[in-house]
């Protein structure tokens, strides 16, 4: 199951239960809580009872691909609910502000991930930077070791 907190924020998968179609599907929502209030979500996946509860677990080719759609939907709100906490600008209206926005007009989401782009890059080169002083290390007592000076 896919769920989330930080900082008094939670985002975690629900299953509607109330409304079924024709076929009994039922709803799966992204639920966020804050401040003990809950905004609902819409993922656009439906499923019946069974499917959910074998969602994580079966290798079907049906819930695998329901599975994918909604991790994707999942990081996609977490990673606005990150950015948003991390400017102190959480609230519902700028969730759904950010998710209505267009791709060009994305500034938030831009954001985050250009820093964690930024972040990864530091990470790199300094495991870069750790092997190299590591190979010339061991390069240097190689040529020590056998007299190769």
């Amino acid at each position: 199951m896919l769920s989330y907190t930080k900082e008094g924020v939670s985002l975690s998968l629900f299953h509607e239960n109330r409304y079924a179609t024709k076929n009994n599907l039922k709803a799966i929502k992204l639920v966020v809580c804050f401040r003990r209030q809950r905004k609902y979500f819409p993922t656009g996946v439906n499923m019946t009872d069974e499917g959910f509860s074998q969602l994580f677990v079966c290798r079907k080719r049906d819930s695998v691909e329901s599975r994918q759609s909604l991790e994707r939907t999942f990081y996609k709100y977490r990673t606005i609910i990150d950015y948003l906490l991390e400017k102190n600008k959480f609230s519902f209206d700028n969730i759904e502000r950010e998710l209505n926005t267009n791709n060009s007009g994305n500034t938030l989401l831009i954001d985050c991930f250009k820093k964690r782009l930024k972040r990864s890059k530091a990470i790199i080169n300094l495991a870069l930077r750790q092997i190299m002083n590591m190979l010339s290390k061991q390069f240097l007592n190689l040529i020590l070791e056998n007299n190769l000076t």
